[in-house]
């Protein structure tokens, strides 16, 4: 009966396998029962690393949105998510090769 949040790069997209079976153990994308969300997928093509600088650069944002994302979180029951959101601005871009998600959940 206690909340599990769960997340990571699982490196594989919604309509995949690895996904299913985690819907059917009983967790939940918190994308797909987000209140208020972007459609967003969460990870850039063709990054350059700047080992001076520590952070990426020419990226682009893959089409598709967020069925396409390989970074996901998941939640149990007695969680609900209020909002999910990719982020995009250049602080988030620069600093992995993935995009941030923000997720703000209510514990119940």
């Amino acid at each position: 009966d206690l909340p599990l949040i769960v997340g990571g790069d699982l490196n594989c997209n919604t309509a995949s396998e690895p996904i299913a079976v985690l819907k059917e153990s009983g967790l939940h994308l918190a994308w797909d029962i987000a209140e208020n969300k972007n459609d967003i997928r969460g990870i850039h093509d063709y990054v350059t690393y700047d080992k001076d600088f520590e952070t990426y650069s020419a990226w682009s944002i893959r089409p598709g949105g967020y069925a396409g994302s390989i970074d996901h979180v998941f939640i149990s029951e007695h969680v609900t998510v209020k909002s999910f959101f990719t982020l995009t601005d250049m602080y988030a871009l620069i600093s992995s090769d993935h995009m941030p998600e923000l997720v703000e959940i209510n514990l119940n």
